[in-house]
């Protein structure tokens, strides 16, 4: 009697989707280096999402919080200086995410032009290194640059112009802190750029060269649109924080002479909730903030997705 032959297993379907234990354990290494990363989120970002609830409640440290509903709320839009504060978060954070979202462009790019090496790699050095300043060191450079004295008030001298301290003046300080943010952040925010000019093909330098284009050409038909993705996606994150004004800066930077003209929403939060004890108030802050923020991330990225038909999914 002959032996049947063996039937063959049927071929893995190339199309059919991995559960997501399967491939947790496949990439298990990926996933172990990001542990650390995704603790960081749920234990100083997810977690504190529960104590937003102080916002609707009465806070008393040695009994349980009573439930005061919009009360706090209330109080936050009716001060009179709710409208200058949010006025100043805006302009303040609107300025500097423009001018950190269109300068380390134009930096990559330049970068990118360069063809003498160490040229190139001495630039990118001495650009990074100030983003890994506090805001402390930064504030001590601008101030010793700008303050009576300083480098800037030589140059007034050497022209015999009259020097005002940008520092202590209401119509120059915005300025200054938009100046100084850029300066941290430039070098560093161009990396991002940098990578995905140098992952162009470069056949479509070649085809562009043979058909007699020129470096300014070249940028605006090749590189800029390869970088629109990149640049969509760098916009709708920094639009989550346009209510962010950044508290380290602002602090550093403040005095009594522009206090008025850069008291921003978290610089107010922090000297209400903090300084003066008023938790619940300061929720009730944080949280219409937080809201801001989600409406611009979800508006910038349904606009970017008409514009550009890709969003933050390319």
């Amino acid at each position: 009697m002959t032996a049947l032959p063996a039937r063959a297993k049927p071929a893995a379907d190339p199309k059919r989707k991995k559960s997501l234990g399967r491939r947790i354990w496949e990439y298990r290494v990926i996933y172990l280096m990001l542990l650390p990363t995704v603790l960081y989120f749920v234990l100083f970002k997810c977690r504190a999402v529960w104590g937003m609830k102080l916002a609707f409640y009465d806070y008393r440290p040695r009994s349980e919080d009573v439930f005061a509903g919009w009360k706090y709320f209330q109080q936050v839009f009716s001060s009179p200086t709710f409208g200058t504060i949010i006025r100043n978060t805006v302009m303040i954070n609107l300025m500097r995410t423009l001018l950190n979202w269109f300068f380390p462009v134009a930096f990559a790019i330049m970068q990118h032009e360069v063809q003498q090496k160490i040229f190139r790699k001495t630039v990118q050095v001495v650009s990074y290194l100030p983003h890994f300043l506090s805001w402390v060191v930064i504030y001590g450079i601008w101030a010793s640059a700008l303050q009576y004295g300083g480098l800037l008030n030589n140059l007034y001298d050497l022209f015999g112009a009259e020097y005002k301290n940008l520092l202590l003046r209401s119509d120059t300080i915005v300025g200054v802190i938009g100046a100084s943010s850029l300066w941290r952040n430039i070098g560093w925010d161009s990396i991002i750029y940098l990578a995905a000019i140098l992952a162009i093909d470069t056949t479509l330098y070649d085809a562009a060269t043979v058909d007699g284009a020129s470096r300014w050409q070249i940028i605006r038909h090749i590189i800029l649109p390869a970088l629109v993705p990149t640049m969509a996606t760098i916009l709708i994150l920094n639009c989550g924080y346009i209510m962010d004004a950044g508290v380290d800066q602002i602090l550093v930077f403040q005095n009594t002479a522009v206090q008025n003209t850069i008291e921003v929403l978290d610089t107010y939060v922090y000297r209400v909730g903090l300084l003066q004890g008023s938790y619940s108030f300061a929720s009730a802050a944080g949280l219409f903030k937080s809201a801001v923020g989600l409406v611009f991330v979800v508006a910038a990225r349904t606009a970017s997705r008409r514009l550009t038909q890709s969003g933050a999914n390319r």
